[in-house]
């Protein structure tokens, strides 16, 4: 009886460990400081200029994010990625009244 409980406290801390590990390997990818260089709507994907100077032309996750004038060819932007390497969020800097404020262009549309 003393045997099949240690197992059993055993598998569970085992599984807490994996799937402790597998959320781990899922966070996001930022790229802060880009250049958006290239807007396509109809293919709904986004090309950009990291600040070490590699060029991606990515998807992003919800259309909504290239929607109205939120970015705009020449913005420098943070670009947030998920474990697909589509885009998630667009944050652009924008200089209000000398203080630096983040528009953030989210994938619920907020």
């Amino acid at each position: 009886m003393m045997n099949l409980l240690r197992l059993i406290v055993i598998a569970v801390w085992s599984f807490g460990v994996a799937a402790a590990a597998v959320q781990t390997g899922e966070a996001a990818t930022n790229f802060n400081g880009s250049t958006i260089i290239g807007i396509d709507r109809a293919e709904r994907t986004v090309t950009f200029r990291t600040k070490e100077g590699e060029k991606w032309t990515l998807p992003v996750e919800n259309p909504d994010l290239l929607k109205g004038d939120r970015i705009a060819q020449g913005d420098q932007v943070s670009i947030e990625l998920d474990p697909d390497d589509r885009i998630t969020k667009i944050v652009k800097p924008n200089d209000s009244g000398g203080r630096q404020e983040a528009r953030e262009a989210r994938e619920d549309g907020q």
